[in-house]
């Protein structure tokens, strides 16, 4: 590995902008101190704990 690298010629990743999208949603106390707590568990932020879920049937 080097020791330093050169990024003067870098460009931005032209994809990073329709990886995400923020939204809103609306959800009871609960449900958000619910989620927040099994995300320190696992130690992953609970956004992406809800996007995980996401993906399950």
């Amino acid at each position: 590995m080097r020791k330093e690298y050169d990024f003067s010629k870098a460009r931005k990743n032209p994809y990073a902008s329709m990886l995400k999208k923020p939204i809103t949603i609306r959800l009871d106390e609960d449900s958000v101190t619910y989620f927040k707590s099994i995300s320190e568990e696992v130690g992953i932020p609970y956004q992406s704990l809800f996007t995980r879920l996401r993906h399950f049937p």
